[in-house]
């Protein structure tokens, strides 16, 4: 895939205030100026071309894109190595002004290892069901309805993209009683998105 051209991702983030929340901060011509900032910074000339290529193909993928749009219509500066962490920082104190508790992270990140590690797509709702309805408004997670043989209704939850798994996952091997999972699923090829994040991690 060719690297947008940058007028090609101003028109994207712009294009995104059709999926963004109402009540966002920052909307309308403030959120264009704010695109319009971002990238003037991202995507400066006097960074070296190895630097400035880089950058250009993060800001060419649809989904790093999207979150860049719903950080900077969150008034915060999207950092491309951590979108991830920022999009669960911001979902994570919502839920701790709804809930009067923290995120439990490391619980969840669990049930996502687990997952990974049994194949399975599908998130648990129970006992998660106000974890994922916080993850569903910040673009983390999508329901799916069904109907079983006998017409009744039911949902699954799916996370929207292997990188938010991913990020989850991260934090079951960051853990210090957990340091044996960072050689342990090597040569999985399941786990190697993980490794990926798992290096971003460690150069932070």
């Amino acid at each position: 895939m060719q690297p947008l051209k940058r007028q090609q991702i101003l028109e994207f983030l712009i294009s995104r205030q059709a999926i963004l929340p109402e009540d966002a901060p920052v909307l309308g011509v403030e959120y264009e100026q704010a695109c319009e900032d971002y990238l003037k910074t991202q995507l400066n000339q006097q960074q070296s071309k190895d630097e400035l290529a880089a950058v250009r193909r993060l800001l060419s993928n649809p989904m790093d894109l999207t979150l860049v749009a719903q950080l900077l219509a969150q008034g915060k500066e999207p950092d491309l190595l951590k979108l991830q962490q920022q999009q669960y920082e911001i979902m994570a104190a919502e839920y701790q002004q709804l809930y009067f508790r923290p995120f439990p992270l490391s619980k969840f990140a669990e049930t996502v290892y687990q997952m990974r590690l049994n194949d399975q797509i599908t998130i648990p709702e129970e006992p998660w069901r106000e974890e994922l309805q916080c993850m569903e408004r910040h673009k983390m997670v999508l329901t799916r309805q069904f109907r079983d043989a006998s017409g009744k209704s039911y949902r699954e939850w799916y996370f929207r993209h292997d990188k938010i798994q991913e990020f989850f996952i991260v934090q079951t091997f960051l853990k210090e009683d957990n340091q044996q999972r960072q050689q342990q699923h090597l040569q999985d090829p399941r786990f190697r998105g993980v490794y990926l994040t798992v290096g971003n991690f460690i150069k932070l």
